[in-house]
């Protein structure tokens, strides 16, 4: 009982680390995006 507590556990905690990662992974995309169409927009304009 104990041991099965113990690895849901740490099982949620990986999924954790991963949907963090997931996204962290993201917003860096989302950043790169954003910078790239404003530089876009600035130099068309």
């Amino acid at each position: 009982m104990f041991t099965g507590i113990r690895t849901l556990h740490i099982h949620e905690q990986n999924h954790y680390d991963y949907t963090c990662m997931f996204g962290k992974a993201i917003s860096n995309i989302l950043l790169v995006f954003g910078a790239t169409f404003y530089l876009f927009g600035y130099y068309l304009n």
